[in-house]
């Protein structure tokens, strides 16, 4: 299975980071590395859903909040893979508002779960914009989540100085005129100071993977210990472990 999912996240990768490869050699299996264990973890944990006593004490009515939070972090899973390949291809702020939404699906899990009485809403299209609601309980939970989130906002999905002009590469500058040279698709760097800041933008796509995603099955479903993310209006969260 492990074999499996990882020939199918390397084929969505493969043909997209041929350029990436050349600039950031081991970056593309480093990540692979990374986010396949969180694609694991919710196979595992699905199968689990049907063990006893867990399978008495589920909801008869389908899909109950089991499925919708595990529907929720595959898709998380997803959204990071589809970032990561924004990002192979040179679209640094864009895979930053893709990455954003990775954190949004996450909170959705723990809000759907921890909230099961908001289901009914939900599932009728009632409740909105449900990230809108459900980032501020996640942060509760999940350690450090609530500044990340805030900086994928403000760098990745908000307009301002330092995510506007990605898509200039250079301005040469001569006595009578100035040639603009622009980006048309992702811009790869490939020297100066913008190397080390993808360098670190690969482990943070690998840290998120394996801080947040990967532990997400079994914190969220089976750590009775844990911060819940209740709602104000449905209950209050007592003192417990932080993720």
């Amino acid at each position: 299975m492990a074999e499996d999912l990882r020939a199918k996240v390397i084929h969505v990768l493969r043909g997209t980071g041929e350029g990436f490869e050349q600039v950031f050699p081991g970056s593309t299996n480093r990540f692979v590395g990374a986010v396949v264990p969180a694609l694991e973890n919710l196979l595992a944990t699905l199968d689990r859903f049907g063990e006893e006593p867990l399978r008495s004490q589920r909801s008869g009515n389908q899909p109950d909040h089991y499925i919708l939070a595990w529907q929720l972090l595959w898709e998380a899973c997803n959204a990071l893979l589809a970032a990561f390949t924004l990002f192979q291809r040179g679209y640094a702020t864009e895979s930053l508002a893709v990455t954003r939404g990775v954190f949004e699906r996450v909170a959705c899990a723990l809000v759907l779960f921890d909230n099961p009485g908001l289901l009914p809403r939900f599932t009728a299209g009632a409740l909105g914009d449900l990230a809108s609601i459900a980032v501020g309980p996640a942060s509760r939970v999940i350690r450090d989540f609530g500044r990340v989130y805030g900086l994928l906002t403000e760098l990745g999905a908000h307009i301002g100085k330092d995510n506007v002009g990605t898509g200039i590469i250079g301005i040469e500058r001569e006595e009578t005129v100035h040639h603009l040279h622009l980006a048309i698709g992702g811009n790869i760097p490939t020297t100066g100071p913008d190397v080390e800041g993808w360098t670190d933008m690969v482990s943070e796509f690998c840290e998120i993977a394996e801080r947040i995603l990967a532990p997400a099955p079994e914190q969220l479903f089976f750590n009775a210990k844990r911060v819940t993310a209740k709602l104000k209006k449905t209950g209050t969260s007592g003192p417990g472990e932080v993720m």
